[in-house]
């Protein structure tokens, strides 16, 4: 087994993540994969996993046949998070996958403003999303991916579909690998109380879901079965 050594700069782990309050979709940031979560939520510049699209879409190339992987954590407070992908390569000069990730809570206490308990709220999240990646030399490689977002918050459901872009380089015969993606782009929730409370006391509000750009880069040298990786991670104001 690869030892698998972590250099994290800058970036948000899952406790981090999801401790981020006052911004919607935040579970898109999650790390998935056991590799990825080992290393720090490090990904965009490590290929080679189905569900590395998650990270950058251009890294899937370097997934080689046809696979899969799964996975699900246990968070704090009762907080679940699963995904599911499948992925092929398509003669080395391509490679697609698909991917299901869902975030939900358990039994979440609904009360009003004076404390009293009024029923128990239901929470959860789900994103699909469609990756693609395209050969341009042997050594560069870009991706996108095309998603769908679903959130239920109790009797309010809002969706919307967007796009991530990415691209991998690799360098010294692989030794060295450098990615980049920017994630939800044109992405923006929509929420509409009014078929809860109507029309006189329900109101409707557009929240963006924050873009996400990574740049990162991964060294594995050929003499030690090790890689060291570095990434950053920037969200939109």
């Amino acid at each position: 087994m690869k030892l698998k050594i972590t250099i994290m700069l800058i970036g948000l782990i899952a406790l981090t993540i999801f401790a981020e309050t006052g911004r919607t979709a935040v579970f898109l940031r999650m790390p998935v994969g056991w590799k990825q979560t080992a290393m720090g939520g490090c990904g965009v510049a490590i290929g080679g996993e189905a569900n590395s699209g998650w990270f950058n879409p251009a890294a899937l190339q370097m997934f080689k046949g046809w696979g899969g992987s799964s996975g699900y954590s246990q968070l704090a407070l009762d907080r679940w998070f699963y995904y599911i992908s499948a992925a092929g390569n398509l003669r080395d000069e391509a490679a697609v996958a698909l991917t299901w990730v869902h975030a939900d809570a358990g039994n979440i206490d609904g009360r009003d403003i004076s404390g009293n308990h009024t029923g128990m709220l239901d929470y959860g999240e789900e994103a699909i999303f469609m990756t693609f990646s395209k050969v341009v030399t042997k050594e560069f490689t870009i991706g996108g991916n095309a998603k769908y977002v679903q959130t239920d918050l109790h009797e309010i459901r809002s969706y919307v579909a967007g796009f991530d872009v990415g691209a991998h380089l690799r360098l010294l015969r692989g030794q060295v690998q450098v990615g980049a993606s920017y994630s939800n782009i044109a992405m923006e929730h929509q929420w509409d109380s009014k078929g809860i409370y109507g029309s006189s006391s329900g109101t409707t509000t557009d929240e963006p879901i924050a873009g996400y750009a990574r740049v990162g880069a991964a060294y594995s040298p050929r003499e030690l079965p090790s890689t060291i990786t570095a990434e950053i991670g920037l969200r939109d104001a």
